[in-house]
């Protein structure tokens, strides 16, 4: 199958959000036989693909999903969204508009998809719960010197994630700083504020990292050397997560439904409004009494990596464009 993958105009301004997604997605596809391109100067005409898949409901990407849809071929649209307070009328408005011309809505978790139900009036029959594939560089030995050249740190938990209110890193911060633990942060900032509220508390045991690529040999080589991973976020950890389980390291995160169905509970779950709560999760992870690292990275090989895993999404997203 043909298909074309595009997102709005300025996904790719700041690294580490929606973009690096369409990335993977379309070496997933890629790796199941399919012929992808992103959308850009070396993607052929639009009608020479046998359907489109776009990400993201952000305004900038309405002009070219009109594109898409009077192409008279099948548009699956990935929202891509999180929303922890209900939607202005004016976003509803927009995102419906969407939803309108889609032919399939797609999901990572089924909390993902009624979170976005709860708000967007659509047919259960029109969305796809698709697995989460992750790469299988994530399989190689880790180098562990090269954390060493970027970090001078030989104990730290580390956190993945751009650095913004709804991920939360502030109140991470805060209970790092109350155990005297090192910590890592990765995935620079496009908020220049909250990024200096959480320098000016970091007290000098915390490293800022800019955003470093999913799955490459620098990143692999941080989750590798880090005690334990905390992602204590208002919206879904997803991705990471998962990548970090698939390393074996303890995970501290959210006790959001969306966590619970990726992992079960196989992760150290906190509130993610109370430093004391993170803390405490903080505390079991580096002990990880209950054996949940190895169980997550367990849970996680078997639904998120392999060929089989890859063909069952690659298949999933064939069938959507029927």
């Amino acid at each position: 199958m043909k298909v074309l993958l595009t997102t709005y105009s300025t996904a790719f301004a700041i690294s580490g959000g929606g973009e690096s997604e369409i990335v993977q997605v379309s070496e997933t596809l890629f790796e199941s036989g399919h012929l992808v391109d992103i959308y850009g100067t070396q993607c052929r005409p639009i009608n020479f693909y046998d359907g489109y898949m776009h990400f993201s409901v952000h305004g900038h990407g309405w002009d070219i999903f009109q594109i898409l849809a009077k192409q008279c071929k099948p548009v699956l649209l990935w929202p891509n969204i999180w929303w922890r307070f209900p939607p202005s009328p004016e976003e509803l408005l927009r995102v419906t508009e969407f939803v309108k011309l889609a032919h399939k809505l797609l999901f990572k978790t089924k909390a993902e998809r009624d979170n976005f139900l709860q708000y967007v009036d659509c047919p259960i029959n029109k969305t796809v719960v698709l697995p989460i594939c992750l790469s299988e560089r994530l399989l190689g030995s880790p180098d562990l010197a090269l954390a060493k050249t970027i970090t001078e740190f030989s104990s730290y938990v580390i956190s993945l994630g751009r650095v913004e209110p709804v991920k939360n890193q502030l109140n991470l911060i805060r209970a790092l700083n109350s155990l005297n633990v090192n910590g890592v942060i990765v995935g620079g900032s496009n908020n220049t504020n909250y990024l200096a509220q959480c320098k000016a508390e970091s007290q000098g045991r915390i490293v800022f990292l800019p955003f470093v690529k999913p799955a490459s040999k620098a990143l692999v080589s941080l989750l590798a050397g880090a005690v334990a991973v905390a992602e204590p976020c208002y919206d879904p950890s997803g991705r990471s997560s998962l990548e970090a389980a698939l390393l074996n390291k303890p995970l501290v995160l959210s006790q959001s439904q969306d966590n619970f169905e990726l992992l079960s509970n196989n992760f150290y779950a906190v509130d993610p409004d109370s430093v004391m709560s993170i803390a405490k999760g903080i505390q079991e992870a580096l002990l990880d009494k209950n054996n949940n690292a190895e169980m997550a990275g367990q849970l996680v090989r078997s639904n998120n990596i392999g060929d089989a895993v890859f063909e069952r999404f690659a298949s999933m997203v064939v069938d959507a464009f029927d």
